[in-house]
């Protein structure tokens, strides 16, 4: 019998996250297709008023770090100091139990873990004070997380001809979060309209109080699994496997948003409304995903292998976005995607070991695939929507290479290639934002609304560069019998990517290059290092956002059209850092 454990407690300081406001730098027309028709002449049957002509938003590649406006740092209006960002304290325990049975092997590992995250962040993007802003978002919820997981495994002696393993997984997560999110919308609609600034309005309603939105989400999941593999002969093994997986998810979320509206448009002047009332939904969802394997093994320096799997991530409701306009249950709900994905390659050894090569390709074919979508909530403010794209498909090729042509140098190299597109992704949309941004649009109803049926079939995945490739070089060598020196670099390449499925907003391909030398003895070690050695500053993070300060509106011709336009949104990139760890092993 072995018993192992393990205690961990963090607690972090996290600051607001370094974004930069980076505009507008072009305006996207708005298709034909939301237009109502010409005749007859001011008709409301369309999405669009014949108005609003285009819609200002940041397209093409980001610019580096430095060639956007500088960072501004705005102060809470409730301290007057920087915005605290994120504390964050997280304590976890786990233990393992294996239990030798002569024949096999039984394992138990047991997970708890609780975690408190409390958050004063702006949500809007920096142009200045946020005192003296007109409109603007504060993001400070509170949250409790607790999850506790069990596992029992049990498995056959390795050494056999048939080897099997079955199991069974319990896990549970309980968030619970009371939400002091702040929104304040200065209507700019009336010109003549006096300026009233959010900030001191923020602060009046903090000081006089109020109860928080009260966000819960409980998942519950079991899944039981189990594997069978045999020989057929001393070169062929076959691997069958299959996990069958039940969740059920429980999501309450306040009805309404909090906002605080200057002009009393929308309830009392000034005022930040009370808690809304709670909504809430269910979710359950089962699927089993299989995995069936062949390896080929020659010789003991290659091995040949090809495998098919499904893969399944579970339908919910999303809660990510929803806070601007309140929870909406039906609207946030989103399907299952399920993916199959069929692989084969090798992975071989040569110049008696010195040498390692590793080939894989792969396609991944997706159904349902779920991403990101902005919506133009019926309040007028916007949201971010889970969305299930009918299918994608993703074709890789990966390359590893690792060799020690002499003792203490070892050089490593890796490159992948990824074609990663959707098929057919057809979306419902009327904000004028998106549907710019999409720069098509088949009008259609839902309901008795009118929307625009919006074609993203065809476009690249987000976030996923065609070309990525990783080198790295470490060389070492004894000063004493006890000491070795050491030097390591290895440097990243990734490739053009963008932000979402619309395709417009580029984050530029970067080269990444880290340095570290230092001593090594037999328990302990001393390392200098250098990161992002050649101080790159290619922006890596970085979206079209709602830009407030253009909200506007257009009556005539109809149909009337709430106008929201976006703006750039970076994340500047960490700078060089240069520093020394050292590390000692009881």
């Amino acid at each position: 019998i072995r018993i192992s454990a393990g205690l961990e407690y963090t607690d972090d300081h996290i600051g607001q996250p370094a974004f930069v406001y980076g505009g507008q730098n072009t305006r996207r027309p708005i298709p034909q297709g939301a237009y109502p028709p010409s005749f007859p002449p001011f008709s409301s049957d369309g999405v669009i008023s014949p108005a609003v002509r285009s819609v200002g938003v940041f397209t093409g590649k980001i610019p580096d770090a430095g060639d956007l406006p500088p960072v501004t740092i705005t102060e809470d209006p409730l301290t007057g100091q920087e915005f605290r960002g994120t504390e964050r304290k997280i304590f976890r325990i786990a233990g393992t139990f294996d239990w030798d049975l002569g024949w096999g092997t039984a394992t138990s590992v047991t997970h708890w873990a609780d975690g408190d995250v409390s958050q004063a962040v702006e949500n809007n993007p920096r142009k200045g004070s946020w005192t003296a802003q007109t409109t603007g978002t504060i993001f400070r919820p509170v949250t409790d997380t607790s999850m506790f997981s069990q596992e029992v495994r049990l498995q056959s002696d390795q050494e056999e001809s048939v080897r099997w393993m079955v199991g069974g997984l319990y896990w549970e997560e309980k968030i619970d979060q009371q939400s002091f999110n702040v929104a304040c919308l200065n209507n700019q609609l009336f010109p003549f309209a006096p300026f009233i600034p959010c900030g001191p309005l923020v602060k009046a309603n903090f000081d006089r109080g109020f109860a928080p939105n009260i966000w819960v989400r409980d998942t519950e999941h079991m899944s039981a699994f189990g594997m069978v593999e045999f020989d057929l002969s001393d070169e062929f093994t076959v691997h069958v496997e299959g996990r069958y997986t039940d969740e059920e998810l429980f999501v309450t979320g306040p009805s309404g948003p909090r906002i605080i509206d200057t002009f009393g448009l929308g309830g009392p002047a000034n005022s930040f409304p009370p808690a809304t009332p709670g909504l809430s939904a269910t979710d359950e969802d089962s699927y089993f995903t299989p995995r069936i394997s062949l390896e080929y093994t020659p010789n003991e320096d290659m091995l040949f292998y090809a495998s098919f799997a499904k893969g399944a991530k579970p339908s919910g409701v999303s809660t990510v976005g929803a806070g601007s306009g309140g929870f909406d249950p039906e609207l946030f709900a989103f399907e299952r995607e399920t993916m199959w994905v069929y692989e084969a390659g090798a992975k071989t050894t040569w110049l008696d070991g010195s040498l390692i090569a590793n080939l894989t390709a792969y396609y991944e074919d997706f159904s349902g695939k779920q991403t990101t979508s902005q919506i133009l909530r019926s309040n007028g403010l916007t949201g971010t929507l889970i969305v299930n794209a009918s299918s994608a498909e993703v074709k890789g090729l990966e390359l590893d290479v690792a060799w020690a042509p002499t003792e203490g140098l070892n050089l490593s190299a890796g490159y992948a290639y990824t074609d990663a597109t959707y098929g057919r992704y057809i979306t419902n949309g009327s904000g004028v934002a998106v549907i710019a941004a999409v720069g098509t649009c088949t009008k259609t109803q839902v309901g008795n609304v009118n929307t625009c049926a919006l074609d993203r079939s065809g476009n690249r995945l987000e976030d996923t560069a065609k070309h990525s490739l990783i080198l790295g070089a470490s060389y070492s060598a004894p000063i004493t019998s006890d000491i070795d020196w050491l030097i390591e670099t290895d440097v990243q390449y990734n490739g053009n990517r963008f932000d979402t499925a619309d395709n417009i907003l580029t984050l530029p391909g970067y080269w990444m290059a880290d340095l570290r030398v230092g001593l090594r003895g037999d328990n302990w070690d001393i390392i200098a290092f250098a990161d992002n050695l050649f101080n790159d500053d290619t922006i890596k993070a970085g979206f079209n956002t709602t830009d407030f300060d253009t909200i506007n509106v257009a009556f005539f011709p109809p149909p009337f059209t709430f106008i929201l336009e976006n703006a750039l949104q970076a994340k500047l990139p960490p700078k060089r850092q240069i520093g020394v760890r050292a590390s000692y092993n009881f």
